[in-house]
Parts: C-alpha cells; structure tokens; sequence
C-alpha cells in the first residue's frame, strides 16, 4: 500500500475526510485543483463550519508534510494563504503561542535559490 492510500485511510478514521467509498479514487476529499482550495477556503469563512475547517486542517498539515519538490499547485496556494477564519478560536497550547501554518513544508523547496 502506498504512501498516499496510508494517509487517506488515516484521514479517514480520524473522519477528517468523507470515505473514498463516497468519492472520486483519486481525491480522497482534498483539493485537486487551485479552484477547489479557493472554493474550501471560502467555505471556511462561514461562522461555524467545524467540518470543513478539520479538513481544511488536515490538507494543510499533508502539505506542509509534503518535500517541496512532491507539493501539487493546491497546496503551494494553501500554504500562501491559509488564515483561521475569525469565528475560529484556537485552543490554547501549552508552553507556546498559537502560530499560523507551518511555510517550512512545499515552499522549502519551491522558493528560488
């Protein structure tokens, strides 16, 4: 089994993904195109949104989890522009300072050098 089928399997038990049973084999729920983040994103901005938000979540962390040279277009873009909506409150961590996305991920070796 492959990397990618481990970490849907994951997503899905964790249900931070719809099964792929209900869905296209090849998308597992996360964005496929840079018209599918954007349309995510804006659905985040609802008040209220906890679904989409985990799954939000959940593609940015296999983005920043992914070698730079492997990121596909969608998440270069999420890493870009990823916010928490301002209905969203985090919980707090202990011992450190809520931050925002990890940029380390894709934009590694995305970035000119």
């Amino acid at each position: 089994m492959g990397a990618a089928a481990k970490a849907t399997q994951q997503n899905e038990a964790l249900g931070v993904v719809p099964l792929c049973s209900t869905m296209q084999p090849s998308n597992c729920g996360f964005p496929q195109t840079v018209v599918d983040w954007e349309s995510l994103l804006k659905a985040t901005r609802k008040d209220g949104s906890n679904k989409v938000l985990h799954l939000v979540k959940a593609f940015i962390t296999q983005a920043q989890n992914t070698p730079g040279v492997q990121c596909t277009e969608p998440q270069h873009q999420a890493l870009r522009e990823w916010t928490y909506p301002v209905w969203y409150t985090p919980a707090p961590h202990k011992g450190k300072e809520h931050a925002g996305p990890n940029m380390a991920g894709c934009q590694a070796a995305a970035s000119p050098g």
